[in-house]
Parts: C-alpha cells; sequence; structure tokens
C-alpha cells in the first residue's frame, strides 16, 4: 500500500512501524533479515538505508475492504484473518473457470496502481510474482483501476 501511494519507495528497502517495533517490510528489506516483530533500531543496523513508515492503520482498512470487496467474488463465504489474510475456498470458481472459453480464464483486479505488473494489493498476485518475469507481459493494464492478469497455474512451481 504505502509503495502503490508514493512510487519513490519501489526499489528502496521499507519496513511499516517504528523504531520500537516493525509490522512489516517489503522484499528488499527481508533480504537484509528485516522482519516483522522486529525492533526499528535492528532493522536499521541490519539495512542502514532502510525507510520507516509510520502506521496508517485507516488506510489498510480502506484497502483491505476494497480486497474484501474482490474476494467475495471468488469465495462469498470466505473467512478474513486479519487485513491482509483470509481462508477462501476457490472450487466453485475454478470449476466454473474450467467450464469457460478459455478467453476468460482470467483473473481481474481492482487496483489503484500504475500500470506496472509488479506492484498489486492482491496476496495471489503478490505469491505469485516472483515466479513470473516482470517481462512476460502476463499484465495488462486495462484502465486506472482495473488490471488483468493471465497465469497458467499449472506451470508455476510449488512450495
Amino acid at each position: 500500500v504505502e509503495m502503490r501511494d508514493d512510487p519513490s519507495l519501489k526499489n528502496k528497502p521499507i519496513a511499516v512501524g517504528s523504531m520500537s517495533m516493525l509490522s512489516t517490510s517489503n522484499y528488499i528489506a527481508r533480504r537484509f533479515g528485516v522482519r516483522a516483530a522486529m525492533p526499528g533500531f535492528i532493522g536499521r543496523k541490519l539495512c542502514p538505508e532502510l525507510v520507516i513508515i509510520e502506521l496508517n492503520f485507516e488506510k489498510y482498512i480502506a484497502v483491505s475492504e476494497t480486497v474484501r470487496e474482490i474476494l467475495t467474488l471468488y469465495d462469498p463465504n470466505f473467512l478474513p484473518m486479519s487485513l491482509d489474510e483470509a481462508y477462501l475456498d476457490f472450487t466453485e470458481h475454478l470449476q466454473w473457470r474450467l467450464n469457460s472459453p478459455s478467453s476468460s480464464r482470467t483473473f481481474l483486479l481492482r487496483t489503484n496502481s500504475p500500470s506496472n505488473s509488479s506492484s498489486c494489493m492482491c496476496d495471489l498476485n503478490l505469491v505469485l510474482r516472483p515466479h513470473i518475469p516482470l517481462d512476460d507481459g502476463a499484465c495488462h493494464s486495462q484502465s486506472d483501476d482495473e488490471r488483468e492478469v493471465s497465469v497458467e497455474l499449472n506451470r508455476l512451481p510449488t512450495r
């Protein structure tokens, strides 16, 4: 969310929290060992260039509500666990997709992100993104608030 709202942070190690405690960090900061539940001053020792951003729960709640609206399209009975985690049953949606024409087998994500395929606010895309080359054309900007992502899930590595 913070990188979406301030694109100048995109290639910098960032964490959200305070010098006392960090709530999360981006992948760049994690390469230096910066983690959630770590004091910010230790994060700065591990990564002197670390940008620490103050928590803004109102903004995160608003983004979470938008994501939850999208999740109801895939599972109206999904179980939210926190602002950024939820359990979903994709069975019906995937069955529907198997019976749909291949041209309609895409995920539509509503975001306020610029048309940059590496910045998304959907956890599914964040999990998939490291396995998909940035220049593969998987993301196409549909408008300022929609992005179409077409991914062949069966070709991605699993863990």
